[in-house]
């Protein structure tokens, strides 16, 4: 019977510490995840689709979109109900001189993002700003759905708290 040979650390057999096939299956693992993160985010593979964040204060709703190398004018955003729609078109940058690429990452094209908005919010009021490459909404909340504060006492009464 004969004993597998021992690889040695750093040898041919290794890349950084993995054999190929070991290798190759982290590889796979990753585009599988990334494929699936994609899926889950309703994105197609290479379209472009703005990363953003939605946080809720007292007040209002927050949303902050990544929407680099883009002008105000190219970027529209409405509320019609408790849904934000934000959309807009990023012009693909092209340059006269020949290049072979090696990687391609930077998306262009149309894109729409619709999120449901955690709470009620009044639509004349929202707020949009752009600068620096991130789009900035806030969306002040409607009177009804601000949280009162009310003070407990303990003599049996209670008022409300400013």
């Amino acid at each position: 019977m004969t004993t597998p040979a021992k690889r040695e650390q750093g040898g041919p057999m290794s890349v950084f510490g993995l054999g190929p096939l070991r290798l190759f299956d982290a590889e796979f693992g990753n585009l599988l995840g990334r494929l699936d993160s994609d899926w889950r985010s309703g994105r197609e593979i290479g379209q472009f689709v703005p990363s953003l964040d939605v946080a809720e204060t007292e007040d209002a709703v927050e949303v902050h979109a990544d929407l680099p190398g883009m002008k105000p004018e190219e970027i529209d955003v409405e509320v019609v109900g408790d849904v934000l729609r934000v959309k807009g078109h990023r012009e693909e940058k092209t340059e006269t001189k020949e290049k072979e690429y090696h990687r391609v990452e930077r998306r262009s094209g149309s894109f729409s993002r619709s999120i449901m908005l955690p709470c009620e919010v009044d639509a004349g009021s929202v707020e949009a700003d752009y600068a620096d490459g991130v789009l900035s909404i806030r969306l002040p909340k409607k009177e009804a759905v601000k949280t009162q504060k009310i003070e407990v006492h303990g003599n049996g009464k209670s008022r409300k708290r400013d």
